[in-house]
């Protein structure tokens, strides 16, 4: 018995379906590697923000220009136009040799405000300081978000933010746009893609908790 051959009409539904089937699986896929990339972001923030915190715990003394300096403070400017944050530290040198980080934090603050000033120091990968801005290892990362809020009751857009922990007691510092923000429990980073949504939130005594 002589098989029946298929149709041009036939053929045709069976193209569209088949492209159908597979340009829902390709953006299925992508939208799947997407969520990924999403939590990956949500990850490695709140990994580097720990890391930040574990190094303003340690004493550091590097030479810059020729002079020692001490690392007075470690951490995080997040800038929300371009969704990336960059590792940053604070330090500085004494004639006398002796540097009281906390004095500084108590008596001049500002000096571990980066929301609106370039960092001139920076950690790279290793957990090692560096002046070279364009240093390939250092820990910079483009967030794979829609959009990042702050806030403390409640969350607002932002330009900049620098999240400073001092040390020796990694005591955190949080400036918003050049504003100091004061909080009395704590701090969330709001992440956002599609659908999904993250928070991360620090503490008043300097507890990072990625939720």
């Amino acid at each position: 018995m002589k098989k029946k051959a298929f149709t041009l009409f036939e053929s045709t539904v069976i193209l569209v379906i088949t492209s159908v089937i597979l340009g829902t699986s390709f953006y299925l896929l992508n939208l799947n590697k997407k969520y990924q990339d999403f939590e990956t972001s949500k990850l490695l923030l709140g990994e580097d923000l720990k890391r930040a915190q574990d190094l303003s715990f340690k004493k550091f003394e590097i030479a810059i220009n020729n002079t020692t300096s001490s690392v007075c403070g470690v951490g995080i400017k997040i800038s929300s136009n371009s969704k990336r944050y960059t590792m940053i530290a604070y330090a500085t040198s004494s004639v006398s040799g002796s540097i009281d980080c906390f004095q500084i934090l108590s008596s001049n603050p500002e000096e571990f405000n980066f929301s609106n000033k370039e960092p001139s120091l920076f950690v790279n990968k290793n957990n090692e300081f560096t002046t070279d801005k364009n240093n390939p290892l250092i820990t910079e990362y483009e967030l794979k978000i829609d959009e990042i809020k702050v806030g403390t009751s409640s969350f607002s857009n932002f330009s900049s933010t620098s999240i400073m922990f001092v040390h020796p007691y990694g005591e955190v510092l949080i400036y918003k746009d050049g504003n100091k923000i004061d909080f009395d429990e704590v701090f969330n980073i709001s992440l956002k893609y599609v659908d999904k949504n993250a928070t991360i939130t620090i503490t008043k005594a300097g507890q990072v908790i990625v939720k």
